[in-house]
């Protein structure tokens, strides 16, 4: 599977393209997919170079999802109560196991090998 990189890179590189002051051979021919993390722009010197990895979105599994809505209430309630459970142990591991037996959550939601 490709690396996924955001609207608005995309957007970016085709604009980038059209108004390029030397359009090359395939931006005329539409053989350009902007949509893949690791091309450059095939002209020289590069107009836009590949998205680097470090700025690529990690999986969100559900484990972290359920973390982001429980950490909120933990602290409300560690204020209210004077209690601890955003430093609770178990809440790390039962992360990592949701994360573990769904690693992706948006996965089944996502259009694989479609053209866009």
């Amino acid at each position: 599977m490709r690396p996924k990189i955001s609207t608005a890179v995309v957007f970016g590189r085709m604009q980038v393209c059209a108004v390029c002051p030397v359009p090359c051979d395939a931006y005329r021919a539409a053989q350009i997919d902007y949509t893949v993390a690791d091309a450059s722009c095939p002209a020289e010197p590069p107009r836009w170079r590949p998205f680097p990895a470090h700025h690529r979105p990690a999986p969100l599994g559900l484990g972290d999802v359920v973390a982001s809505v429980a950490q909120p209430i933990a602290r409300a309630i560690d204020a209210v109560a004077g209690t601890n459970l955003k430093g609770c142990g178990g809440c790390a591991g039962r992360k990592a196991r949701l994360n573990q037996a769904v690693p992706d959550i948006a996965r089944p939601f996502r259009r694989e090998g479609a053209k866009k």
